[in-house]
């Protein structure tokens, strides 16, 4: 895929109206100073997080956004909000938090010996129910810290009057749900990063061996990480509530890219 625009940098990567700009590596200058004009490709966002591109001056490289998905899902959800598709933004939300739920208990089950390629196969009986999710987090996570963790009930209830019957929420209970959704989700990250950090940065570096196919063998490969809402990488996570975020990512958005 191959786009172009150019645009003063104010961030290295972020997502900017549901695309994700990228630099190509090659063409990145040795000199800071002259960050401030690159060219930057529009790129859509995958599902895969694999990310072939061909820049301007024709270079082509893959790149693996390590971003995990519920990431960027919440931010779908938060851009969707910011643009007043609250019912979008309420399903965005939820599958974010499903897909935390997988984030987690791949962390615990590595945490005591239970590697990649066993976790995927049992996956594979539990990735079509949602609620099968739920109790296998819930139960994961009594084990690990004696304790329950779980979203407040009216929420679940919330949820499901949403995406299954047809309930259309006021801006106002977006935003509730959304700050109850984020402070769950990086409360236990949080969590993760401090009782379980080996197994916990296992999981986020592991997409990248999807990098080292016969394929992609001769491209230049890289990462890239982008500052998200909820973000793994961000060492004060949690310091601020999930409407200062969105504040946040307002404001962002009005920064605008010249053709």
């Amino acid at each position: 895929m191959q786009a172009k625009r150019k645009t003063y940098a104010k961030d290295n990567f972020n997502i900017y109206c549901m695309k994700l700009l990228m630099t190509c590596t090659q063409c990145v200058p040795m000199d800071n100073n002259s960050l401030r004009e690159l060219e930057f490709m529009s790129i859509e966002i995958r599902n895969d997080g694999l990310y072939k591109v061909t820049c301007p001056n024709g270079h082509t490289s893959i790149t693996w956004l390590q971003n995990q998905k519920f990431e960027i899902l919440f931010d779908m959800a938060a851009m969707a909000l910011l643009d007043s598709y609250n019912r979008e933004a309420v399903s965005s939300m939820a599958a974010s938090l499903e897909r935390f739920y997988e984030f987690y208990i791949n962390v615990i089950l590595l945490k005591h010996g239970v590697e990649f390629k066993i976790f995927e196969e049992a996956w594979k009986y539990v990735k079509n129910q949602s609620e099968r999710q739920l109790g296998a987090f819930l139960f994961l996570y009594l084990l690990e810290n004696k304790r329950l963790k779980t979203i407040d009930p009216k929420f679940y209830t919330f949820r499901n009057e949403v995406i299954h019957k047809g309930y259309i929420p006021s801006y106002d209970e977006v935003i509730e749900y959304g700050e109850h959704i984020y402070q769950f989700i990086v409360t236990i990250l949080k969590e993760l990063k401090e009782t379980s950090g080996d197994s916990f940065w296992k999981v986020i570096t592991h997409g990248a061996s999807q990098m080292h196919s016969k394929e992609n063998e001769r491209l230049i490969k890289s990462t890239m990480s982008i500052s998200t809402i909820i973000s793994h990488a961000d060492g004060d996570i949690g310091s601020k509530t999930f409407k200062q975020k969105l504040d946040e990512l307002k404001q962002h958005k009005r920064f605008k890219y010249s053709k």
